[in-house]
């Protein structure tokens, strides 16, 4: 009895395993800017429930209304991308000139199932900004 109960809690802590890593294994995310105006734009990977590191090791970039980027993680298959998290100093004017007027910061944990690509976008005219994931 003890030895089939020890073979049948084992499948249940293969499965579960199996079933979080399929969970978090986010590729790519992409920032689009769909707002009136500039923003300095870092995104940030966090890896196996580590602590937050920049995405590839770039720093902020300029995204202008109506532009995006699109960039792999580090992660490729063998490291879990656990959460990605996107700031934005939104600027006052839209060719990145003037002071921030509005600081977001917002992160997303990957909770889908199989989720390989993030999406964040910029939102917000006249200094109402916001990230929408």
């Amino acid at each position: 009895m003890v030895k089939r109960l020890l073979v049948v809690l084992a499948v249940v802590v293969s499965i579960t395993v199996s079933y979080a890593v399929a969970q978090a294994n986010i590729r790519r995310i992409a920032v689009m800017n769909d707002s009136d105006t500039c923003a300095v734009v870092t995104v940030w990977e966090q890896v196996d429930n580590g602590p937050y590191a920049t995405l590839g090791g770039h720093g902020p970039r300029q995204l202008k209304p109506r532009m995006d980027i699109d960039v792999p993680t580090t992660s490729g298959t063998k490291i879990n991308v656990t959460a990605v998290r996107v700031r934005a100093e939104m600027k006052k004017n839209a060719d990145c000139s003037g002071p921030t007027v509005s600081d977001l910061d917002q992160p997303e944990h990957s909770t889908r199932s199989g989720a390989e690509y993030s999406e964040a976008v910029l939102l917000g005219t006249k200094g109402a900004y916001r990230i929408k994931f």
